[in-house]
């Protein structure tokens, strides 16, 4: 398969959180969420329909196919990890981190994004505290908290 733009990406993203939401995905849903029109939004259903990503009747819900929903899932951890170094490690404000992970996670590699996980990962389960003569962990994130997902891990999504 061809490698999707990452505005193919986001409605694949956008569909699947409308899915879990929502238990579906709509037009107009899909348009308000991404905050574009409608006819952009079946333009872009088409393309992906096309590649085999999604089912779509006219004046029906979007779906993703299995396909579609792996993908999408992909897309998704992928821009958690993303927002959760930049939020967790850069400290940028969850939304700017959120818009972030969007546009530049297009472009990293499996080996960055995984030493992205990792140092988020790390600056999250400990919360140091400097001493003197060592710096001294005060928290350590539950193991409640590490099946939750990498979003809730990295502390981007609340429950």
């Amino acid at each position: 398969m061809k490698k999707l733009s990452a505005n193919m990406e986001n409605y694949l993203e956008t569909i699947l959180t409308l899915e879990n939401e929502n238990g579906g995905a709509r037009i107009k849903d899909i348009a308000a969420r991404l905050g574009i029109k409608m006819p952009s939004v079946t333009e872009a259903l088409a393309k992906l329909k096309a590649a085999k990503l999604i089912s779509h009747e006219k004046y029906g819900t979007v779906s993703l196919n299995k396909k579609g929903r792996e993908l999408a899932t992909e897309i998704a951890e992928r821009n958690q990890s993303i927002m959760g170094f930049l939020h967790n490690v850069l400290k940028v404000d969850e939304q700017t981190a959120r818009e972030d992970a969007a546009r530049v996670g297009f472009g990293f590699s499996q080996q960055t994004l995984e030493k992205m996980r990792m140092q988020a990962g790390s600056h999250r389960v400990h919360r140091t505290m400097e001493s003197e003569e060592m710096k001294v962990p005060v928290e350590v994130i539950d193991s409640s908290k590490q099946k939750a997902g990498l979003g809730r891990f990295f502390g981007i999504f609340k429950n």
